[in-house]
């Protein structure tokens, strides 16, 4: 089994914080009692530190050149009367959409200073099924950003259930979110299971099978089925994880594939399976997986960086590199040597002083593949690298970075 796309731009199981993610306003931190493993918990603090007085935490990453996203995640009300959600956000933290599960047991669709100026405006609500203020629920959302935004909105039950549905338009100064996340408005809540993507992350393709009825199930690190599905007469099988879209705890998970009784191919992910995922059954196939750690000392912020390799190959193969889960490339070569720069997402940079790089080398016939070369540089503050000096007159200290 081979993967052959993924919609995922950013992702995160809250199982630590996320590298690249920051607040405004708010009380956040990592807690037990996720869906699965940890959870981020968020606290609105009412001090009008966040954008529209709620709160938000979100990645960096700027998403401003995309018109068109996909954005999950699951929430779970803890306390307080309000709401938590997805927050979309524009590039000079001003305004904002907001789509949320609020505590009367809604799912709406909000706009801050963008349909009102200075103002919230509810653009859309709908009732939730057999509404449970301490249950998990799954918010998958679509928008499209031209002359308005259009939003569509689905909210499931952890048993996969559909339980609310809702669109939405937003029509006075518009703008093409640059940041994504989460937030909270007066209330406590758990965040789990985050993604953004080019594509529906409520499902896992499967392709190529030899034909219809081939049973695919798709399994977390810990074994718990996730979901299944059968093979239609063109070989394609639609697994829906929208139960589990950042699937177990964002690490390992299998892929099994029956034809009857008889189990055909057992795949475990060299990295992580995530809602969005696209794989080819390839009946004869040789695969081979490398990894290995870089390790930074006296971090203090990292702000740009390269994966560098150098390699060799006896015949025809695809290369998929991960650093830290996060698959950074993928490509197909020929035999022949070869020397890559990949550069580094800001979502792997921050304060990060491991690196854990991983090689998953595919190919339809047998292969040696030599490394000649790997590792990572990169640029920022180390504090190794700080010279103390005092300002005369004024007592203050004043350290001076060497990149």
């Amino acid at each position: 089994l081979v993967r052959t796309g993924r919609g995922a731009l950013v992702y995160t199981d809250f199982e630590t914080p996320p590298s690249g993610w920051t607040s405004k306003g708010g009380n956040w931190s990592i807690v037990s009692g996720g869906y699965k493993g940890n959870a981020l918990q968020g606290t609105d603090d009412n001090k009008n530190k966040g954008i529209g007085g709620a709160s938000q935490y979100y990645s960096t990453t700027s998403f401003s050149s995309y018109t068109s996203l996909w954005v999950s995640t699951k929430v779970r009300l803890i306390s307080g009367a309000g709401s938590a959600g997805i927050y979309l956000i524009s590039s000079n933290l001003n305004r904002l959409y907001a789509i949320e599960i609020t505590s009367a047991g809604t799912v709406q669709v909000r706009s801050y200073n963008t349909d009102v100026k200075g103002s919230w405006k509810i653009l859309g609500s709908k009732q939730i099924t057999n509404f449970n203020p301490s249950n998990w629920y799954v918010i998958v959302v679509s928008y499209t950003v031209g002359k308005q935004v259009s939003f569509n909105v689905y909210v499931y039950d952890t048993t996969g259930t559909q339980v609310a549905t809702l669109q939405a338009t937003s029509t006075r100064r518009v703008f093409k979110p640059t940041y994504i996340g989460v937030g909270v408005d007066d209330v406590t809540a758990l965040f789990d299971d985050f993604i953004v993507s080019t594509t529906d992350p409520s499902y896992v393709t499967v392709t190529s099978l030899p034909a219809a009825n081939y049973n695919v199930t798709v399994y977390d690190s810990s074994g718990q089925l996730v979901g299944s599905a059968t093979s239609d007469k063109s070989g394609t099988a639609q697994i829906n994880v929208v139960t589990d879209i950042v699937v177990g705890t964002g690490t390992d998970g299998s892929i099994k594939i029956y034809s009857g009784s008889n189990l055909v191919l057992s795949y475990t992910a060299f990295d992580n399976i995530l809602g969005g995922d696209t794989y080819k059954y390839v009946p004869s196939v040789y695969t081979a997986t490398f990894s290995d750690n870089a390790w930074l000392s006296n971090v203090i912020e990292l702000f740009q960086g390269n994966l560098t390799l150098s390699f060799t190959t006896n015949t025809s193969i695809t290369l998929y590199i991960s650093i830290n889960g996060v698959q950074v490339y993928n490509g197909s070569f020929t035999a022949g040597s070869y020397s890559l720069v990949v550069p580094l997402p800001s979502n792997l940079l921050g304060s990060t002083s491991t690196f854990n790089i991983t090689l998953y080398i595919v190919s339809s016939y047998p292969f040696t593949v030599t490394v000649q070369s790997l590792g990572v540089t990169v640029f920022g503050y180390f504090s190794d690298f700080v010279e103390k000096a005092l300002l005369v007159g004024t007592g203050t200290n004043i350290y001076f970075y060497n990149v």
